[in-house]
């Protein structure tokens, strides 16, 4: 079901570098990127040049092409998790407000799990979590289908969840999805993410109003 989002302006303006970034992605014909290192730098190396360009040209990244959300998930894919960890620096630092992208921020969750940053690792998996609630599923083998709820934007929704390449899924190893498991399941997550569902499925048919404001707000705060 679909309801108006709290700002409809802010969230279409969000929702296109996301789309666009996994169209990126899908314009490769090579279905297993991690195999072809060469290739992959050189799709990095293009994002940080044109991203470097804006920077240049206006004083500032605009990036309505969402390559910012590229850039650290790249490094990981060539195998450098301090390269990727300092791209996710850059992004936090250039980008403060930026809401996030859910594979973007399923990268970064493990990076710092690789990193020894647990507190941050499980920060960063609950965020992930709400940006999409079907891509970790999907990450732990346990696809859940689409539920009947209002999602605040398109890259909340389960076709989004399954756009996102393989291959991020694939530099997770049996352990790290162990953890990432045991986080997922664990009670505090777990009751988190289901006041979340209850929370969308109220604002489904919760008009404008003080109670879909208070809805809102306790989804927001839910997502940290």
């Amino acid at each position: 079901m679909a309801a108006p989002s709290p700002n409809p302006a802010i969230r279409r303006a969000h929702e296109r570098p996301c789309r666009y970034a996994l169209a990126e992605l899908a314009r490769d014909p090579r279905p297993d990127m991690s195999n072809d290192t060469k290739r992959i730098r050189a799709r990095l190396r293009s994002y940080e040049r044109k991203l470097e360009q804006e920077k240049q040209e206006h004083g500032f990244y605009s990036d309505g092409s969402g390559r910012r959300y590229l850039v650290g998930p790249h490094y990981m894919l060539l195998g450098d998790d301090e390269g990727a960890l300092e791209a996710f620096q850059w992004f936090e630092e250039e980008f403060p407000e930026d809401i996030g992208e859910p594979a973007h921020s399923l990268c970064w969750t493990l990076a710092l799990h690789r990193a020894g940053n647990e507190i941050g690792a499980a920060r960063k998996l609950r965020q992930t979590i709400f940006d999409n609630l079907y891509l970790v599923p999907r990450l732990l083998g346990t696809p859940i289908p689409e539920l009947d709820m209002w999602h605040p934007s398109n890259h909340c929704e389960l076709a989004y969840a399954n756009y996102v390449p393989e291959d991020y899924l694939q530099l997770w190893t049996p352990e790290e999805r162990a953890w990432a498991k045991r986080l997922y399941l664990s009670p505090g997550f777990r009751a988190a993410r289901n006041r979340y569902i209850e929370i969308c499925k109220a604002l489904a048919t919760t008009r404008p109003g003080p109670e879909r404001n208070r809805l809102v707000d306790e989804m927001h705060d839910l997502e940290g």
